[in-house]
């Protein structure tokens, strides 16, 4: 052995030099004394000196047998531990598991590593890289591995904490020690395949140097090589001293490739994998010892426990035994066999302790080689082998793996026999009877804590065992004797299935759900599985929701749960403890194939959609509801009657396993009734019943149906929905008032059977006993049939319609009015009565479709509709006299006096003759009575509101207070007055026709079924004056009667979709002989936003189908009106004259002549005001005539609510759009430009822009300059703004036109008013006028209203601002003006006087008493309304000094006294001129003198002197003062010139004589002046010594720089100084110089100068040389900050789409960073695009980490609040605290949001609600403190004392509960 292996350092190993031992030692050390022959007491001698060598010899004598024993352990047979392994450590390991992005290897003694999928390869991370920005995809990881596979790892990370070990296999890592001079033929290396060819496969080694190439005879036959794999190879040829490598795959060559003395290894090189022969030298318990080559390694006993049979226990032997025999032997005097110097070898009786081990060692050594595999090198230059075949055979693996899953599965119990015992380690053992190796390791020995003696457990011994490991790289299982591990019912989760039923323990109880730990009951104990734990979300608590679920649970509490999912590889357990579901005797479906028709399961819901609810059962297994199989009646808010975690019994009705797809039912009861009711009951679609309401729903009710029994003698019960009662809504909404549970109701129409629903609307049961012998059937359908029907259902797309005897069909929104419809909504409502026209039948799939416009479902039922609505409104009458005790009907002539049910007369008026006064009398003229009581006639009765509507019309009352006469009789003309208007019926009084004026007449408010129940668009209004016609006369003295139409509607006869191909027929054949200008006459076919479909009946195409034309809005008029609808004029189904101007291709859109013919399909072009061929928009001719800032007429086609503006169309085929700032001059249109401007609307605009072939518009008044439609933003333009952003001291606005300005807070109102930014919210739609418009981005603005319109009128008595004081010249000492505080800071109280002027107000002179900063800045806010005097004025620096004093004011002082402030001056009596303050004001006073004749010797100097010679100030001084940035400090006195006085002092050198400038001057004055030289001196040297001094020439610059070569600020304003010399190359120059200079190591320096450069290639250079620098800056820096610092650049100088465009690069690129998600939603926001940045965040929330989520969520509602709508702020805010009810950093970025919002009300509403949810005492004394000071800064004395006694509530009550 070397020295220095037989004499180690101990503990810990250290690194070992080489330098050779010298044997001379000391002459007094005796080494072999101390440290082998024991004295008398048994003990070791001490070592008396050290020997001077390069190792120090341990202290052998302090260390006890174990400490020997353990690092002789580790020396020798080397134990794979954690605490071993360092980073860049080689490993030869197996591939356990494969997931998507990860895989698990299987190292040596069990350990296990992990390998990302970037560290596979560099291969595989580039083709990761490059899926990120391409639609190809990387092969999965399960493609390139397989389980068993051996690869080659290199460990680059560590976690002690965690004990993980990052791995990687790439290439270039493991094979960064291999030197290509020294590879050789037979060596291993590891490699990526690269490509595929044609005879072989090209690989990557890891060096750029090398090529590395498999031949196709060289590859293994049974293994298949895919691109990117990483394997392991053999080299088989090396050339180009290793530049060229052959290598090969193959198995058998590996294994037979022997590593060789040639190859000259090195243990640095050693490469994993590698076989080698390895020699026994001797067998221990550890494992076996030998020799390699030329080094020395160990085989651990697991690594070779197959072979551990053949070996002869008797050779086995423990290192204690080799000791004591090798102390034996040195006493015996036996000579040790090492070499020394002959001296040494004197002393013969003492012999080396390792030396006599060594020489026992050689004396037990085997003979016999073996083959072995090197699995690693550790640092202290052991290396560890395998000896099992095992291992490096990959059948012979493979088979093991196999019988290991199939007989020994993770969690098997058997018995193990123990073979050996290895202290520290474990235990080797054997399962069962000849079975496979194992280890136990001390781990795993027991719950107790194990001695080292393994006292419990004896050899050959039987244990009961459990598997706890069945793959690894060892070949050999992992046991357990813990008794908890053999008690556990589950060790992974692999063993828990869905659905079954677990026991639970409560870890923790968090907000979203319960943490448990699984386990098992054992005595009535709980047994916890600590390995598995699993989670029961809030939704899973309970069967209800739980407010307060720590009040039912508790950390510790056993529960049994049932499983709802498991995910092994994520380690994931969602368990519930829902009764329901956990006491459910159902068998649980975890898959779709256990599911059939008609199964009942217990599914939960998941989510709430519109269409339905989505449930889940286990498994993951989900499924769809749809909303009619809900309820059996239709339920029209479902979040209101189902919640979320709701378990509902289902059924199922449909499933597909093989797309997963499962659609289910809650109808189960409902079914079952519905089929007892069909099979044992006599009821038919169609028949007439009697009902008894047997419940009252909120919209429907339950009847029972008279005289009907089901088999099982059960009531028959239907539904009956509240407008089913009748045909008119006013009479259903009463008589669904008045219904009560026992009401009977007769003649009940049975419209659907399964479920049973009935109607009386008498329309449909009159039609069906009309029709009773032959019913309607689906098969009487066809085209044209006209029938009564019903609104059955009301979708987005058109609403489906219900027939008599249950049919169904679809009414398609085009086809639901003669108009157009935005919405369905607005025109019909659920169960209204209709009249439908059936347009298509398909036979095949049984299904139709109808129209319900007007003039195609023409029905004349307007006398029959008026007689019904009367008869039933007086039977209504006549019941509620029996129930409510009102026996009143329309036409009574009743006495009205005024409430006295509160003790006085009240405003309410009652009927006299009335029981109760719970019916209100109102009169529909609004004329109330004077004299009270009065009379009046009733109009109508409202039960619903209780409301009796009155008249007191002096005619009405007059004409039924007398005899009633017959004079007018039937289809008699009368001319009427409407007093009231509802949805069905207009009462009116006559006005004609003498003695029968005042007589009440009904007519009907619709025209027609089909016409809209909106309000807005009733027929008649109250006050207008009707004509009509008399259909009968009532007994009571009622007349009904029928509007007179000026003409009726026609039929139109609806062919297929308008517009459309199959409708258009073919072009050529259809206008072969229509000429232009031919006049043709048509039919209105439909009415659209910009155009009319006209049907030519005079020409017909081939197909015998009349010609189709467009008569677009344009044509229709010449001088159109702005704000008016010229289509309105034209009526559906009208014939017009027109001639023809045109055509137009229906494919491509463009106008064309009628000769051409290259078109197959179009529409001809009409016009009624012209006679002239149209202009269509060819690109020659668009241009030319549509120029910028022509004025045209706009016809509006739709609103784009993403963009914010108006799809208007000029003509036929011109199109453009009108943004919304834009659309009108009038802000309140601007804010409702949705509901203010309609489709077809005719607006007159300018052409502003134009883009392409569309056009952008500005509407008449919205952009004006001195009252003229001007066509762009400049300076004194009147225009619309929206509030982006409220700040100190103005308003940010957005303008349109792409321009944002400001308006400072001088210049928001015509007079002062405090507060004025109060008065304004973002958002909102303001008129201003540019003052300053230098840049688009930068523009003044104004909102005075004086200001804002177009001509100023010379007697306004409100302010002119353009009178506002501009500069300083302006002001007078002493005058009192008004301003605004500006800020409030130490230097004092700065207030704004215009836009250009603000002053200070020191603390001073700010009040008389004394405040500083804090006090002044809660007094003194900034937009506080202040009167100040100025009291000094500097033209020079531009200062103001003001007063707020109140003997400069006049005003009473601003701090009042109650603060409790001491006043700032007291008087100064003679008696106390002595004072010190009185002394101080004295030496003021001198130095104020001295100051005085200072400035005198200097004016009488420098005046001399310009008199004499005009000595004038050099270019460089101007320059300073030219280039001076502007503004002052208030801090820095200015001073005088200095040069100007050095020009006197100069005056010898001048040349002028001392007679021309002499000045008589006094002893004093030159001693003054003798000083005055030595202060400007002094103010020179200082000037020169200031580092903020900015040089004015190069020269200085390059000497500045000099000592600031690091600063990048100083590089930065050198650029700028060569740039305000427009020497742009010189400031390139500078730049490059600075990127050269600046320490590499200063990386933000040196950034500055990059974003510096970029900013100076944007502004001056071209977009190549800005691409140039970008490549090189990002080469040399973050790439995310100089593309943050280039988006910037961008904004600033006006390029927001090349912004916008990185922006997307960068979510792509860094998708994993919330920051870059956040930037670009906020650079949407500020482009007012709120819709893209709402779909930005929810894409950013699929890239993100779940933890990540919250943060975005609540940035992003902020940004809503300052750049976007405060109420979609609002709504995210709320959402995410409904999910997050306790996060209380939540809670409070909400409430500092919306304090800083302005929003004071909603914040209040917010506290209200936080103080009632159950925090923490800590986190509520926190929130009650914030409470407190939100309401004493903002709030009233009542609001800060109810916050107040709250929280002492709050206190009472807790110090109660903790007394409890």
């Amino acid at each position: 052995m070397d020295d220095d292996e037989c004499f180690p350092r101990g503990f810990p190993i250290k690194t070992i030099t080489t330098t050779k031992k010298k044997p001379a030692f000391e002459k007094n050390e005796n080494l072999f004394q101390t440290k082998w022959m024991k004295n008398e007491k048994g003990d070791r001698g001490k070592k008396s000196v050290k020997r001077k060598t390069d190792i120090e010899a341990p202290n052998w004598p302090n260390l006890k047998q174990e400490d020997f024993e353990s690092e002789e352990k580790v020396a020798i047979v080397d134990y794979l531990q954690f605490k071993k392994l360092h980073e860049g450590m080689l490993l030869l390991g197996s591939v356990k598991e494969v997931h998507e992005l990860e895989l698990v290897i299987s190292l040596p003694n069990f350990l296990v590593g992990y390998v990302k999928a970037t560290k596979i390869s560099g291969l595989y991370t580039s083709v990761l890289h490059q899926q990120l920005h391409s639609n190809e995809t990387a092969p999965s990881l399960s493609s390139l591995f397989e389980v068993g596979q051996l690869v080659v790892c290199s460990v680059c990370g560590l976690n002690p904490i965690t004990k993980s070990i990052q791995l990687t296999i790439d290439p270039q890592v493991v094979n960064t020690y291999l030197s290509l001079t020294k590879l050789k033929s037979g060596m291993m290396i590891s490699c990526s395949v690269r490509s595929i060819e044609d005879h072989g496969y090209v690989v990557d080694v890891g060096k750029k140097e090398v090529n590395a190439f498999i031949s196709t005879k060289q590859s293994d036959p049974d293994v298949s090589l895919k691109p990117l794999q990483v394997i392991r190879c053999v080299i088989t040829g090396v050339k180009g001293e290793g530049k060229i490598l052959m290598l090969s795959n193959a198995e058998k060559k590996m294994n037979k490739s022997m590593a060789k003395a040639e190859h000259e290894i090195t243990l640095d090189t050693l490469y994993p994998g590698t076989m080698v022969k390895f020699s026994p030298s001797s067998v221990l318990s550890e494992g076996s010892l030998g020799t390699f080559l030329n080094f020395k390694g160990s085989i651990t006993t697991v690594s070779f426990s197959n072979q551990l049979s053949q070996v002869n226990p008797k050779e086995i032997k423990n290192k204690e035994d080799l000791i004591d025999e090798a102390e034996g032997n040195a006493s015996d005097g036996d000579e040790p066999e090492f070499n020394t110097k002959p001296k040494k070898k004197q002393k013969n009786n003492n012999v080396d302790l390792m030396e006599a081990a060594d020489h026992e060692t050689k004396k037990n050594k085997i003979k016999n080689e073996q083959v072995a595999c090197v699995l690693y090198v550790t640092p202290s230059k052991q290396v560890a082998l395998c000896a099992n075949p095992k291992v490096w055979r990959k059948q012979d693996r493979l088979d093991n793996l196999f019988s290991f899953e199939k007989k020994y599965s993770i969690g098997q119990k058997c018995r193990i026999t123990i073979v050996t015992k290895i202290k520290g380690i474990g235990i080797v053992c054997q399962a069962e009877k000849n079975g496979p190796m194992g280890m136990v390791y001390m781990k795993n020995l027991s719950d107790n804590k194990i001695e080292t003696d393994f006292s419990n457990f004896t050899d050959k011994k039987n244990f009961k065992a459990r598997v706890v490991e069945n793959i690894s790289l060892d070949g050999v299982l992992e046991f357990s004797l813990k008794q908890s591990t053999l008690d556990a019912a589950y060790l992974r989760y692999e063993d828990v299935a869905p659905g079954q039923l677990v026991k639970a323990k409560i870890s923790s109880i968090e907000a979203k759900g319960l943490k448990v730990v699984l386990g098992s009951m054992k005595d009535k104990e709980f047994k916890e599985c600590r390995t598995l734990q699993g989670f029961v979300p809030s939704i899973q608590m309970s069967d209800i929701v739980l407010q307060h679920p720590e009040k039912k649970f508790s950390k510790g509490d056993v529960l049994t749960c049932r499983v709802l999912t498991v995910n092994p590889k994520q380690r994931h357990l969602h368990l519930t403890i829902k009764s329901s579901l956990v006491n459910s005797k159902e068998q649980p479906v975890t898959s779709y194939e256990q599911l059939r028709v008609g199964a009942i399961v217990h599914p939960f819901i998941i989510s709430i959609k519109d269409y339905g609810v989505i449930v889940l059962l286990y498994n993951n297994v989900k499924g769809v509801v749809p909303r009619s199989e809900l309820s059996m009646e239709p339920i029209q808010a479902l979040d209101k009657e189902f919640y979320i975690g709701q378990v509902v019994r289902s059924r199922v009705i449909n499933v597909d396993p093989q797309c997963q797809q499962l659609r289910l039912s809650f109808r189960i009861l409902s079914r079952d009734k519905e089929n007892l009711k069909s099979n044992d009951t006599q009821l038919k679609l169609g028949q007439v019943i009697d009902g008894k309401v047997t419940k009252k729903n909120d919209n429907s009710v339950e009847i029972e149906v008279i005289h009907q029994k089901t088999s099982k003698d059960k009531p028959v019960i239907g539904h009956l929905h509240a407008m089913h009662l009748s045909d008119f809504k006013t009479i259903s909404d009463n008589r669904f008032t008045e219904l009560r549970v026992g009401s009977i109701l007769n003649n009940c129409l049975v419209i659907s059977t399964k479920p049973l629903k009935v109607t009386m609307k008498r329309s449909l049961i009159e039609y069906v006993k009309k029709n009773e012998e032959s019913p309607l059937v689906f098969a009487d359908l066809q085209g044209g049939l006209i029938l009564p029907a019903y609104v059955h259902n009301v979708v987005d797309y058109g609403v489906f319609v219900g027939l008599p005897n249950g049919l169904v069909g679809l009414c398609p929104k085009s086809a639901m009015a003669d108009h157009y419809l935005a919405s369905s909504d607005d025109h019909f409502f659920l169960g209204q009565s209709v009249v439908a026209n059936v347009t298509s039948v398909d036979e095949e799939k049984k299904r139709f479709s109808v129209s319900l416009r007007p003039s195609e479902a023409k029905i004349d039922e307007s006398e029959n509709r008026i007689s019904r609505y009367y008869q039933e409104a007086c039977d209504l009458q006549a019941r509620a006299a029996t129930l409510l005790g009102l026996s009143i009907k329309s036409g009574d002539v009743v006495r009205v006096n005024r409430s006295t049910s509160d003790g006085a007369s009240s405003g309410k008026f009652v009927l006299d003759e009335a029981d109760n006064d719970s019916f209100t009398c109102v009169f529909v003229d609004d004329n109330d009575p004077s004299n009270i009581p009065c009379q009046a006639v009733v109009m109508h009765v409202d039960f619903v509101h209780h409301l009796v509507h009155l008249s007191n019309q002096k005619t009405v009352v007059k004409f039924y207070t007398a005899v009633k006469s017959d004079e007018i009789s039937p289809n008699t003309p009368v001319y009427c007055h409407a007093l009231y208007v509802n949805v069905d019926v207009t009462v009116a009084y006559v006005t004609s026709h003498g003695s029968s004026r005042g007589c009440l007449i009904f007519i009907t408010s619709k025209t027609h079924w089909n016409d809209s129940s909106d309000p807005a668009m009733h027929l008649h209004k109250v006050g207008q004056m009707l004509q009509a016609r008399v259909i009968k006369r009532c007994s009571n003295g009622i007349l009904l009667g029928a509007l007179k139409l000026k003409h009726d509607l026609t039929k139109r006869i609806r062919q297929d979709s308008e517009m459309s191909d199959s409708s258009v027929g073919d072009f050529a054949q259809n206008v072969s002989d229509v000429k232009v200008g031919e006049e043709l006459q048509g039919t209105v076919r439909s009415i659209r936003a910009t155009c009319a479909i006209v049907n030519i009946s005079e020409r017909s195409g081939a197909d015998g189908r009349p010609l189709v034309g467009r008569l677009h809005a344009s044509e229709v008029k010449d001088d159109v009106a702005h704000n008016t609808v010229p289509l309105r004029k034209i009526k559906v189904g009208e014939s017009i004259t027109c001639r023809v101007i045109g055509c137009r291709d229906v494919r491509t859109h463009k106008f064309l002549e009628i000769t051409n013919r290259k078109a197959t399909r179009g529409v001809l072009e009409l016009s009624i005001c012209r006679n002239v061929p149209g202009r269509g928009s060819n690109d020659d001719e668009f241009g030319d005539r549509f120029p910028v800032g022509k004025p045209v007429v706009a016809y509006v086609k739709s609103l784009d609510k993403k963009h914010r503006s108006l799809n208007v169309e000029l003509e036929p085929g011109i199109a453009g759009y009108i943004p919304r700032l834009l659309v009108s001059g009038d802000p309140e249109s601007v804010e409702k430009y949705v509901s203010k401007f309609r489709p077809g609307k005719a607006l007159h605009c300018t052409l502003v822009r134009l883009e392409g072939h569309k056009l952008v518009l500005s509407a008449k008044g919205a952009l004006t300059n001195d009252g003229n439609d001007v066509i762009d933003v400049s300076e004194g333009c009147i225009l619309n703004g929206e509030v982006r952003k409220i700040v100190e001291n103005g308003l940010l606005i957005r303008t349109g036109l792409q321009a944002q300005g400001k308006a400072f807070i001088t210049d928001l109102f015509d007079d002062f008013i405090d507060q004025p930014l109060q008065q304004y919210r973002e958002g909102d739609i303001v008129r201003c006028r540019v003052l300053e418009c230098r840049r688009r981005d930068q523009m003044i603005l104004s909102l005075c209203n004086s200001l804002v319109r177009d001509v100023l009128t010379n007697d306004q008595q409100s302010r002119d601002h353009l009178s506002l004081p501009r500069q300083i010249a302006d002001l007078k000492p002493n005058q009192v003006m008004q301003g605004y505080v500006k800020s409030c800071c130490k230097a004092g109280i700065f207030v704004a006087l215009s836009r250009q002027l603000h002053g200070r107000v020191t603390f001073d002179h700010a009040s008389k008493y004394f405040c500083d900063e804090t006090t002044a800045s809660d007094v003194f806010r900034p937009g506080r309304l202040v009167k100040c005097c100025i009291l000094s004025l500097s033209s020079l620096d531009g200062k103001i000094e003001l007063s707020l004093l109140e003997d400069d004011v006049g005003e009473k002082d601003l701090i009042p006294q109650s603060l409790g402030l001491p006043l700032r001056k007291r008087k100064i009596s003679e008696k106390d001129e002595s004072s010190p303050v009185q002394k101080k004001k004295l030496r003021k006073a001198k130095r104020e003198s001295k100051a005085a004749v200072k400035k005198l010797i200097k004016e009488s100097i420098i005046k001399n002197t310009i008199e004499v010679n005009s000595i004038s100030v050099s270019n460089a001084e101007i320059t300073n003062d030219a280039t001076e940035e502007p503004g002052f400090v208030w801090e820095n006195d200015m001073k005088v010139d200095d040069d100007v006085t050095n020009q006197g002092d100069d005056d010898e050198d001048s040349g002028i004589e001392d007679k021309q400038i002499s000045v008589k001057l006094t002893k004093k004055q030159k001693e003054e002046m003798l000083v005055l030289e030595e202060e400007d001196l002094r103010k020179r040297e200082l000037e020169l010594m200031d580092e903020t001094r900015l040089p004015h020439s190069v020269d200085e610059w390059e000497r500045l720089m000099a000592s600031n070569s690091d600063n990048s600020m100083m590089w930065v304003r050198y650029m700028a100084f060569h740039l305000h010399a427009a020497e742009i190359e010189k400031a390139r120059a500078v730049a490059e110089k600075a990127l050269k200079t600046i320490n590499f190591r200063e990386e933000k320096e040196k950034l500055n100068i990059w974003v510096s450069l970029l900013n100076l290639e944007n502004l001056y250079g071209s977009d190549i040389s800005l691409e140039r620098t970008l490549e090189r800056a990002l080469e040399q820096n973050d790439q995310l900050k100089v593309l943050n610092h280039l988006i910037n650049i961008y904004i600033t100088s006006g390029k927001r789409e090349k912004a916008q465009e990185i922006h997307q690069n960068l979510i792509k690129k860094y998708r994993w960073k919330k920051e870059v998600w956040l930037a670009y939603m906020r650079h949407l926001m500020v482009e007012n695009e709120p819709q893209e940045a709402h779909e930005v965040m929810k894409r950013s929330l699929k890239m993100l980490e779940q933890k990540q989520h919250l943060e975005v969520i609540c940035k992003f509602a902020q940004m809503e609040f300052s750049l976007g709508e405060i109420e979609r702020g609002r709504t995210i805010f709320e959402n995410a605290l409904s999910s997050y009810p306790k996060r209380t950093d939540v809670w409070s970025i909400y409430i500092d949001t919306l304090i800083k919002a302005k929003r004071l009300e909603d914040t209040r509403e917010v506290f209200g609600r936080i103080i009632n949810i159950n925090f923490s005492s800590k986190k509520m004394r926190s929130f009650f403190k914030r409470f407190v000071e939100f309401e004493s800064k903002y709030g009233s004395e009542s609001t800060i004392a109810d916050a107040k006694q709250k929280a002492l509530d709050y206190i009472e009550m807790e110090t109660s509960r903790n007394m409890n």
